[in-house]
C-alpha cells in the first residue's frame, strides 16, 4: 500500500511550504507521499523507454505528486567532508563532493532498507517488478509507483547481487536531481572560507534521488514544474495536460538557444531531442532560405547567453555589445514576420539569459536618472518574453522572476505618472501583473489557501 503516513492535502499546501517562524521551508522533512490519482507509469504513448503519464485531464497548476527523496546529501555531511579535505570549498569540489557523499548513502541504504534497494534495483533496471504494457502492475499486482517510492519491502531475487560505488555514480548521473536555482556556485560562495564561510548555511535542498520523478521523460518544452520544501519534491503541471498524453520537463535550462541544448543533450544525456520545439525550431532555424544577417545575429546573441554577467563589473564597452546585440536580435529577427510567431517565441525563451543581462545593464543606473522610455521599453520586451514562457516552460523560475520585475517597473511608472491618462495607464498595467504573479504562484506551487497577500 501507499505509505500510511499523514498526507498533504493536495487542494492547500499552506502548511507543507509555509510555517509560523521560518516562512519559506517546512521546519521538518515530510515524510508523506501523495501521488495523483491519475498518475501512471507505462511504457505507451511516452517518448522512450518508460514514463509517465495521465489517465484524465490535468489542468495547469494541479499537485501531480509529492515525494521525499530514498536518499539525500544533507548540508552536514557535506560540510563535514569539505572540512575534512582542508581545502576552500569551490564550484567543482562542492558538486564532486555531494557526488561522493550521495554514492555512500546509497550504498549504506542498499545494505539497510529494503524498500530502498528494490527502488534502486529499478533505476538500474534490475528490478523484477516490471509493468506489464502499458499498465501500472506486474503479474503479481505489485504497484511500480510503489517501487519508485521505496514502498515495496518483500525481499526480490537479487539481494545476491554486490554493488559497486561506480554503480551509484551512474545513476547519480541520469537520475539524480540536484540543487536548481540554489547553484553549486552559491554553496561555494557561503562555504569558501576566504569568505568568512558562513557555517550555519544549510540549503533547501542538493542533491537526492527521487526514483518517481526520475520517471519523467524530457522536453524542452515541459508541462510541469517541480519546486522543494526542505528537501522534499512538489511537482505540479505547469499547462493542461490532456488524457494519456506524457508528463515531460526540461533535463537542462529550457533557457538556452536550440544548437546549445542539441549539444548539451547529446555530450550529457546522449539523445537527440525531438520535442515539439526542437523540431519547430530545426525546421525554420536550420533551413537554408534564413538569411545570413539572422544566422550572424543569432550566432552574436548566443555569445551573451551563455550566463548572467555581473553588471557591476563588466567593462563599458561589454555593456554596449550586450545592448548592441539584443536590441539587434529584437528589431531584426523578434519583430520580423519571417519566422513563425511559435518559433519567435521559443527563441525569446532560448534567449532569456540575454533578455536579463540587456534589463540589468539598463536597470544598473541610479533609477532617477533612468528615462521614461527605458522603462517602457523593458517592460514591452518583458511583456513579450512572459507570454513566451505562458507557451513554453511556464512557471519556471525565470518566469517568477520576469514577472516580478514587471510588476516593479510599473510600479516605478504608476510614481511618475504625471497626468491621469498616464495614471490609469500604469493602474491597469499593475492590476494585470499582479494578477498575472497571483495566477504563476497557484500554478507553480498549487493551491495556497485563501489569504493570497499573505502568500504573496
Amino acid at each position: 500500500e501507499m505509505s500510511t503516513s499523514t498526507i498533504p492535502d493536495p487542494t492547500n499546501l499552506t502548511n507543507f511550504y509555509f510555517s509560523q517562524n521560518e516562512p519559506y521551508a517546512s521546519h521538518e522533512r515530510f515524510d508523506g507521499i501523495y501521488v495523483h490519482p491519475s498518475i501512471k507509469i507505462s511504457t505507451k504513448n511516452v517518448q522512450h523507454g518508460r514514463g509517465m503519464i495521465v489517465t484524465s485531464d490535468i489542468s495547469a497548476g494541479t499537485c501531480l505528486f509529492i515525494t521525499p527523496p530514498i536518499v539525500a546529501v544533507e548540508a552536514k555531511a557535506m560540510r563535514e567532508k569539505l572540512d575534512a579535505m582542508c581545502e576552500d570549498a569551490s564550484s567543482n569540489k562542492v558538486e564532486n563532493v555531494a557526488m561522493d557523499v550521495l554514492e555512500d548513502s546509497m550504498l549504506s541504504a542498499l545494505d539497510k532498507d529494503i524498500g530502498k534497494r528494490n527502488s534502486i534495483l529499478f533505476l538500474m533496471g534490475n528490478h523484477d517488478h516490471r509493468s506489464v504494457g502499458g499498465d501500472c502492475k506486474d503479474e503479481d499486482g505489485a504497484m511500480i509507483i510503489d517501487v519508485l517510492n521505496g514502498k515495496m519491502n518483500d525481499s526480490c531475487q537479487l539481494d545476491s547481487v554486490v554493488f559497486k560505488k561506480e554503480d551509484m555514480r551512474s545513476i547519480i548521473l541520469k537520475n539524480a536531481f540536484g540543487p536548481d536555482y540554489i547553484t553549486y556556485n552559491k554553496m561555494e560562495c557561503q562555504w569558501n572560507k576566504e569568505n568568512n564561510a558562513n557555517e550555519q548555511y544549510h540549503p533547501p535542498h542538493i542533491l537526492g534521488i527521487f526514483p518517481l520523478a526520475a520517471m519523467i521523460n524530457h522536453s524542452c518544452c515541459g508541462n510541469a514544474v517541480r519546486t522543494y520544501a526542505n528537501g522534499v519534491m512538489a511537482v505540479h503541471a505547469s499547462q493542461l495536460i490532456t488524457i494519456g498524453s506524457e508528463v515531460v520537463w526540461s533535463y537542462i535550462p529550457p533557457t538556452k538557444g536550440f544548437m546549445e541544448r542539441r549539444r548539451i543533450l547529446k555530450r550529457n544525456h546522449r539523445f537527440l531531442c525531438k520535442c515539439e520545439r526542437c523540431l519547430l525550431e530545426s525546421a525554420e532555424l536550420s533551413r537554408d532560405i534564413l538569411p545570413l544577417n539572422y544566422k550572424n545575429i543569432l550566432q552574436q546573441c548566443s555569445r551573451w547567453n551563455e550566463m548572467i554577467v555581473d553588471v557591476n563589473v563588466i567593462e563599458e564597452i561589454t555593456r554596449q555589445q550586450i545592448t548592441s546585440t539584443f536590441l539587434n536580435l529584437q528589431e531584426t529577427v523578434l519583430e520580423s514576420n519571417s519566422l513563425s510567431t511559435a518559433t519567435t517565441r521559443h527563441l525569446r525563451v532560448g534567449f532569456t539569459n540575454l533578455h536579463f543581462n540587456y534589463f540589468n545593464i539598463s536597470l544598473s543606473r541610479r533609477s532617477s536618472s533612468i528615462d521614461k522610455i527605458v522603462y517602457d521599453s523593458i517592460l514591452n520586451s518583458a511583456t513579450h518574453l512572459h507570454f513566451a514562457f505562458c507557451g513554453s516552460n511556464n512557471a519556471s523560475t525565470e518566469h517568477v522572476s520576469l514577472l516580478h520585475l514587471c510588476y516593479d517597473i510599473s510600479n516605478i511608472l504608476m510614481r511618475r505618472s504625471t497626468n491621469k491618462s498616464d495614471t490609469e495607464v500604469n493602474r491597469k498595467r499593475i492590476k494585470f501583473y499582479t494578477e498575472a504573479i497571483k495566477k504563476l504562484h497557484m500554478i507553480r506551487y498549487g493551491c495556497l489557501g485563501s489569504d493570497i497577500e499573505a502568500v504573496r
